[in-house]
């Protein structure tokens, strides 16, 4: 997924010494559609390339941050969230389109309220992929009916990640994704251009056990987000970035 590229991705900030605590204020949402968070930005219109190699084959990642919204009641508040699109190709074919929803908190966390991935296989959708999740459940006639139903939206970018922070984008029974800021500061470069300060990340998962060969790495740009991912023999690099949506649709 993304890149999560995206990316990757979104309390207030002195709570990330080391791991989130027990005692997390709740997310309050004034203005959630305006994601100013410098590790996860949301521009509408804007799109971005990523090109890579998996399991010796070329991959192509296109995350497309759309004019929809779609709206959430989290305990009788309805939060408005802005929707990132995603599709993975494998060799010049489409294999999967994720879902992405955003909301940026008060604290200037973006938080995430769902994420549903569709697998397609030679051009045949297959169906959602196990670990899909939203806030509340299947609520509209798109949403697939076997996604998750969680409780709470999950932590996508703090507002200001530490090194030595740790946080999960996924926190469920069936699905786990811890994210660890290792590194702070160092230079990136990517085929999108050099950058001269960047985070680190390391995403552990439900059964990985946390060593360097199971771990998957990501970069973040303040201003831009994700521009790159590395895991074992697969990694993908930000290619370009652009307000052509006509790419998207490529």
């Amino acid at each position: 997924m993304i890149p999560r590229l995206a990316i990757a991705t979104l309390l207030t900030c002195s709570l990330f010494a080391a791991d989130v605590r027990a005692d997390e204020p709740v997310a309050t949402f004034s203005d959630p559609t305006s994601i100013t968070n410098v590790y996860a930005p949301f521009e509408v219109g804007s799109v971005k390339v990523f090109h890579g190699r998996s399991e010796g084959k070329r991959t192509t990642t296109v995350i497309a941050h759309t004019e929809d919204t779609r709206a959430f009641d989290l305990d009788g508040t309805e939060v408005v969230c802005c929707i990132l699109e995603e599709k993975e190709f494998t060799a010049g074919a489409l294999v999967e389109v994720t879902t992405h929803y955003l909301a940026q908190d008060d604290a200037g966390n973006v938080r995430s309220f769902g994420e549903v991935s569709i697998e397609i296989e030679q051009g045949v959708v297959l169906g959602p992929e196990e670990d899909s999740w939203i806030v509340g459940g299947a609520t509209l006639p798109t949403d697939p009916a076997e996604v998750y139903d969680a409780e709470t939206p999950q932590m996508f970018m703090p507002a200001d990640p530490q090194l030595g922070d740790v946080f999960k984008q996924e926190d469920f029974e069936h699905s786990t994704e811890t994210l660890e800021v290792v590194q702070v500061g160092k230079k990136v470069k990517v085929p999108s251009g050099k950058y001269g300060w960047s985070l680190k990340l390391k995403e552990t998962g439900d059964e990985e056990d946390d060593d360097d060969g199971d771990a998957e790495y990501r970069w973040v740009v303040p201003g831009i987000g994700g521009v790159k991912e590395k895991s074992g023999k697969s990694k993908t690099r930000l290619f370009d970035t652009s307000l052509l949506e006509t790419e998207f649709d490529a």
